[in-house]
């Protein structure tokens, strides 16, 4: 069904969810653009598909099972914003059975030639992650005569 899905902005991670579930790593990293981000729980932002394999396969090696539970997206000609929220389930360490529901997942989505693919996921939110090439953590915007 993953394969249906990915017409529709809205519904890119729920094929990612599906490839996950299917324990399909190549589907799943194929969710996402060549330059992708993916921040995880602790903030890390891990950079490009090849990075984000490892992530994934971490997720599917879990018994990870992700749920939109909510969803709500901003279509912009070939990018799309989303609110979400994901209830991922997975094991823990010693097999125990575990539950995160963020109360906020950010997603960007992109239009890359005949699909949408995610360009920025961040299942538990942003914290205090920090581009690469970006550090300052606080952005101003100016509203008249370049007052902030």
């Amino acid at each position: 069904m993953a394969a249906d899905l990915i017409n529709l902005p809205g519904k890119a991670s729920i094929a990612l969810a599906e490839a996950i579930a299917a324990e399909d790593l190549d589907m799943a990293a194929d969710c996402f653009a060549r330059d992708a981000c993916f921040i995880t729980p602790d903030a890390t932002l891990t950079s490009g598909r090849d990075g984000i394999r490892p992530i994934l396969a971490q997720l599917i090696g879990a018994g990870a099972q992700i749920e939109i539970e909510a969803s709500s997206m901003i279509l912009a000609g070939e990018v799309a914003v989303g609110v979400e929220r994901w209830c991922i389930r997975f094991r823990g360490v010693n097999g125990t059975p575990l539950r995160q529901t963020p109360p906020e997942s950010l997603v960007v989505i992109r239009r890359i030639q005949d699909r949408w693919r995610l360009a920025i996921a961040a299942p538990w939110g942003f914290g205090n992650a920090q581009s690469p090439t970006l550090r300052s953590s606080r952005i101003s915007v100016c509203g008249q005569a370049g007052r902030c």
